[in-house]
C-alpha cells in the first residue's frame, strides 16, 4: 500500500499526464474503491487521485514472474535498502506493519520448522499452519487425537516415570509406539481395514482423518489409556 501511494505521489510531482500503477496486492488496490477505507494510507491515495489533475489508473497483476524488466526492478530495489540516498517512509499503518511482522514470524518458525528432527509430530504435520479439528468434535477427540499426533501418551511413555524398560507390544514383540499401534500392529488388522486407514502415518494421523483416528483408539479400547 506504501508502494502504491508512493507511485502516486510520484506522478503527481512529475506531471505525467497519464499513468499505470500496477501492484500484486488485490486488498490493496481493492481498498481503493471504497469511498471511507479504514486503512490511513488508503484514504491518502484517494485523496491525491481526487486532487489531480492527470489520469491514474491501476491494475492488479498476479505476481511479478514473467514481467519483463522484473530482474532489474528487484535489482534497484535490493540496492535501494543499502543507499544512503533512500526516502525512509515513517508512515506504515499499524496493520501493515503486524501483517509484516506475522509473514517474517511465520517465515522464520516455518524455517525453524524445517530443521527439526526426531520429532513426532514432524512426521506428520510439515507445517506450522494450525489445523483445524471437525465441527462438533468433542474435547475427548480433540484430547485423544492430539495425543496420538504427538506421539507421546501415558500408554507409550509412562515407563519414563516409572523408570522401567520401554513397554513393548505383546502381539507383536516390537517397541510399544503411536505408530506400530496405528500402521502395523497385526493385532488391529481388522480395525484399520473396517475405517480404510493410510497405510502411512503422514496420512493416518493427518488433518484429514481426524474423526478416523479417534474412531481407531475407540475400536481398539485404548482411548483412555492415551
Amino acid at each position: 500500500m506504501t508502494a502504491i501511494k508512493e507511485a502516486t505521489i510520484y506522478v503527481e510531482s512529475t506531471h505525467i499526464k497519464k499513468a499505470l500503477i500496477t501492484s500484486d496486492s488485490l486488498s490493496a488496490l481493492t481498498s481503493l474503491l471504497s469511498p471511507n477505507p479504514s486503512n490511513e494510507i488508503s484514504q491518502q491515495i484517494i485523496n491525491i487521485i481526487a486532487n489531480s489533475k492527470n489520469t491514474i489508473e491501476f491494475m492488479w497483476v498476479p505476481s511479478h514472474t514473467g514481467i519483463k524488466g522484473n530482474e532489474e526492478v528487484d535489482l534497484l530495489a535490493n540496492q535501494a535498502i543499502s543507499s544512503t540516498k533512500s526516502t525512509v517512509i515513517n508512515s506504515l499503518p499499524y496493520k501493515d506493519l503486524s501483517r509484516i511482522i506475522n509473514l517474517i514470524s511465520n517465515k522464520q518458525l516455518q524455517s525453524q520448522w524445517d530443521r527439526t528432527s526426531d520429532n513426532k509430530l514432524k512426521n506428520i504435520k510439515k507445517t506450522i499452519q494450525k489445523w483445524r479439528s471437525p465441527l462438533n468434535t468433542t474435547r475427548k477427540a480433540d484430547i485423544v487425537t492430539t495425543r496420538a499426533r504427538i506421539g507421546h501418551t501415558h500408554l507409550t511413555h509412562s515407563f519414563l516415570f516409572n523408570h522401567d524398560e520401554h513397554p513393548t507390544c505383546h502381539q507383536c514383540d516390537l517397541p510399544l509406539t503411536i505408530e506400530h499401534l496405528t500402521l502395523s500392529c497385526t493385532k488391529y488388522n481388522h480395525e484399520r481395514s473396517i475405517l480404510n486407514f493410510p497405510s502411512n502415518i503422514e496420512e493416518a494421523l493427518g488433518e484429514t482423518n481426524t474423526d478416523a483416528i479417534f474412531n481407531f483408539f475407540n475400536a481398539i479400547k485404548v482411548s483412555n489409556l492415551l
